[in-house]
């Protein structure tokens, strides 16, 4: 292992090829904003109560009726483009884009270790040495469910995380965990001019009859409108994220017991872009099975034209779905459908397929595609 060096750098770019949404956490209300059909300006509301000359009863007046319009342009914070070309967001979440703590959009390193951790277990499992050991713990987490009132499935699969990245069987030991190898950086600031108002709809198939279309909440779509990193033909914009392979991890004798294949993922870039590409293109053949079945024509161009770039697929924030938070493809139609009941995933519906909504953005021109 003293070939291993201590730090390895090297840095991916990032491309959005659909709109992205890293969601600060903070839900616009309507004194925040002011929307026209072209753009949607937030509001300095913390700025103009300090210094604007309003008095305390028009304040008042304008922050308890969402009265924003009356807030004088100078507190503008800033102005995105206006994807969803509506003023009218009724009773739907308008959600911010992750901001830095000088209010400056970037993506957080922690949002792109996620999809990797997935893609390192995902190829970890893969593995001929772990094959009887994602069946034997499924054959585990089925049994626990059955023996609970009320089954979390939050925290099931943590056991055999812990046995895959930490050689750890029973209890816990997170300085063993590999992924503590890899370090993402934080994205550099993110323009306010890459970024637009979108509406994300929930759409679902109705197995009973056949139908794809927008889930309805009374007499509306389902809708989210969020703040999103949007693709930009026109420059190519591209963000650079840096990883660090820390081998020194790999050094300590405490990790001798951890196996050789994902000591090599976790030291190679070479080998860790081969798992980041295996797991995209895996994702997205779920992908475009899903969107074939349900006849979602501009989903299904989406995913075939990812698949033709030959560039890794990482889909990262709001709303990339179930597929990607788990090793869900590498489990048989028994094995899913078990633990969707036992576990309530569907609510009890006994969704088939599972899942069988997905969040779609309405583009400018009129296209309906998956959020990156």
């Amino acid at each position: 292992m003293n070939d291993i060096p201590k730090d390895y750098e090297f840095t991916l770019t990032l491309e959005p090829v659909s709109p992205i949404c890293i969601a600060s956490g903070r839900r616009f209300v309507p004194v925040d904003y002011v929307a026209t059909a072209q753009k949607f300006t937030v509001k300095n509301i913390r700025a103009w109560l300090a210094r604007g000359k309003a008095s305390v009863e028009e304040k008042e007046r304008v922050i308890i009726g969402g009265k924003s319009a009356r807030i004088p342009a100078e507190f503008d914070a800033y102005s995105l483009r206006n994807w969803a070309a509506t003023t009218q967001f009724g009773n739907n979440p308008v959600f911010e884009f992750m901001r830095d703590a000088e209010g400056r959009p970037y993506i957080p390193g922690s949002s792109i270790k996620g999809i990797v951790r997935s893609a390192v277990l995902f190829a970890a499992l893969q593995n001929h040495a772990n094959a009887g050991l994602l069946a034997s713990e499924i054959r585990r987490i089925s049994e626990a469910a059955q023996q609970q009132r009320r089954p979390s499935a939050q925290w099931a699969s943590q056991p055999l995380q812990q046995k895959v990245l930490s050689g750890v069987v029973g209890g816990t030991a997170p300085n063993r965990d590999a992924m503590k190898s890899l370090i993402i950086r934080d994205s550099p600031p993110i323009p306010h001019a890459q970024l637009a108002l979108c509406k994300a709809v929930v759409w679902r198939y109705d197995a009973r009859t056949h139908a794809w279309e927008p889930k309805r909440s009374g007499n509306a779509d389902m809708a989210a409108f969020v703040e999103a990193l949007v693709p930009d033909n026109a420059t190519r914009f591209r963000i650079p994220i840096q990883f660090v392979l820390k081998g020194y991890f790999w050094q300590r004798d405490s990790e001798a017991g951890l196996p050789d294949s994902l000591r090599s993922v976790l030291t190679d870039e070479r080998r860790l872009r081969e798992v980041l590409f295996a797991f995209g293109q895996t994702v997205l053949k779920e992908e475009l099975k899903f969107y074939n079945n349900v006849h979602a024509a501009d989903a299904v161009k989406f995913c075939e034209t990812c698949r033709e770039k030959n560039a890794i697929f990482l889909p990262v924030g709001f709303s990339t779905g179930w597929t990607t938070k788990t090793v869900g493809p590498l489990l048989g139609k028994d094995q899913r459908r078990e633990l969707v009941r036992l576990y309530r995933l569907d609510r009890g519906r006994n969704s088939i397929p599972f899942p069988k909504t997905r969040k779609l953005v309405c583009m400018p021109d009129g296209r309906q595609l998956p959020m990156d």
